[in-house]
């Protein structure tokens, strides 16, 4: 939360890139947006790129962490080391993933031409019986265009 109000509510993902990763969190919308602090990485051999799922905090070098994130949606090993990985998403949010990065999509700024909006993000510590939300349907896919796997960071 930021001044009482939830963060992630309502922002989108503003970056889709299709066989890598989609990347939201930037309360600007922009992709050049912050929350207003900075935090260090936090990085563990433990905790890799090695699946699909994988959520890690979106920066623009070492110890620039904010609110930004990308959710990956294949292996991606060539990112071990430099991002902080802080979740995993459930086979049925991979799918989803899958589906939000083969949108449609700017080939120069990689952001969807069709939104796509942060309803509610709920925390959920592992071995809760706290229920998650179910994830919402996204719209009809139209068909994605290729766009160069940059790394994720605070960028447009």
């Amino acid at each position: 939360k930021k001044h009482g109000v939830p963060l992630y509510d309502g922002t989108i993902f503003h970056r889709v890139i299709p066989q890598f990763m989609i990347q939201g969190g930037d309360p600007a919308g922009s992709g050049m947006g912050d929350p207003g602090y900075k935090f260090k990485n936090e990085t563990s051999p433990d905790l890799t790129f090695d699946r699909p799922g994988r959520m890690a905090y979106a920066n623009a070098g070492p110890d620039t962490n904010g609110s930004q994130f990308f959710i990956t949606e294949v292996p991606y090993p060539s990112l071990n080391g430099g991002y902080t990985i802080f979740g995993q998403c459930d086979d049925a949010a991979v799918e989803l993933v899958k589906q939000i990065a083969r949108m449609a999509s700017d080939p120069r700024s990689n952001r969807p031409f069709r939104p796509v909006k942060i309803n509610h993000i709920s925390i959920v510590k592992a071995g809760s019986t706290e229920a998650a939300p179910k994830a919402a349907k996204p719209a009809p896919k139209k068909p994605a265009t290729a766009a160069p796997k940059t790394p994720p960071g605070n960028n447009p």
